[in-house]
Parts: C-alpha cells; structure tokens; sequence
C-alpha cells in the first residue's frame, strides 16, 4: 500500500488536493496563463505547454490540481435551482475562487453563448433573465460559496478586477496559495 501512495502521489495520481474554481467567463484562462508562463520560465519548461496543467503542474512538483466551473458551466445548461449547494466534496482541501463583477460575467457569457459555443439563441436581455444563464444563476453560484466558504480547509477569493489592477501581486498570492516555493 505505501508503494502505490508513493507512485499516486510521485506521478501526480488520485484526488486533487487543490481545486481552482471559477463561474464562466471570470478570467480563468487568463489565470491559467499567468501560472502556465510563470511556472515554465521558471522550471525552464516548453512555453506552449503553458495550458497544459498537467505537464506544468507536475514538471514543477506542485500538488495535483483541479480546475473547474463546480457545474456551472454554460454548455450544461442548469438553471441556478441545480446548481449543487453541497460543497462537501471540498472538505479539507484548497479551493481558489475566482470572482467577476457580474454585469461582465453576464456581457462575457452572453457572447460565448450565441458567438463560440452556440448554446443560445436569443437577446441578451432573455440571456440576463434565463434561469439556465442570466444572473440569478451568476448570484446564486457566488452565494453558495459565500456559504461555504469555510469547508475547505484552505479557501481564497481572486477577483478579476484585482488581477487587471495588480497583476504580478496576485499572481504571487495564487502561487504561494499553490504552494510554489522560491517565487521570484
């Protein structure tokens, strides 16, 4: 048994023990970049892997990381009544939660909807009333973790409009919340 613990946690396998969570549209490809680049310069790794979480995560020794919309993804289509109030999956583990003012949220999401993905069709004012998109589902999504907060064991809140502001500070709070050592 302290074979296969050895290899699971050598090899990056099993559960995550961080997750990075964020509602659609509230600058999480754009946090992934910064971490991707960063822990490439640094670990002097292939800079178009920078999306690659995998490879990035584990070249540079970091625990195993989830990143995810926690069922709020546009493309699932649930309305803000589905969306899983329960967070106990995350007791005792690190979350990082990206925030966004949500008139942006709802800007952002309303063009992915009907320009890239093209899960709907409609006027951005039915958009902002659906129950399966508009902000009912953006309000609740954020008030379930305001909650919850406290059942991770470790929990931290990044807002978009701090990372615009301040780049490079909360890109230091992130990868220290990550568990980077040495940052430069």
């Amino acid at each position: 048994m302290a074979i296969k613990r050895y290899i699971n946690r050598k090899f990056n396998i099993g559960q995550p023990d961080i997750f990075i969570i964020s509602y659609p549209k509230a600058g999480r490809t754009w946090l992934r970049a910064l971490i991707g680049y960063y822990l490439c310069s640094v670990n002097n790794l292939q800079e178009e892997k920078i999306f690659d979480k995998e490879y990035i995560f584990l070249s540079s020794g970091l625990p195993k990381t989830k990143i995810t919309h926690d069922g709020s993804s546009l493309k699932e289509k649930k309305s803000y009544m589905q969306l899983d109030h329960d967070k106990s999956k995350y007791k005792g583990k690190k979350v990082l939660l990206l925030g966004r003012n949500a008139k942006d949220i709802l800007v952002s999401s309303f063009f992915q909807a009907t320009k890239r993905i093209f899960v709907f069709d409609g006027q951005i004012s039915e958009f902002i009333r659906s129950e399966k998109s508009g902000i009912m589902k953006v309000l609740t999504y954020y008030r379930q973790w305001y909650d919850n907060r406290n059942i991770p064991g470790e929990f931290m809140f990044v807002r978009y409009e701090e990372m615009h502001k301040c780049p490079g500070v909360v890109l230091e709070k992130v990868l220290n919340f990550l568990v980077v050592h040495k940052i430069d």
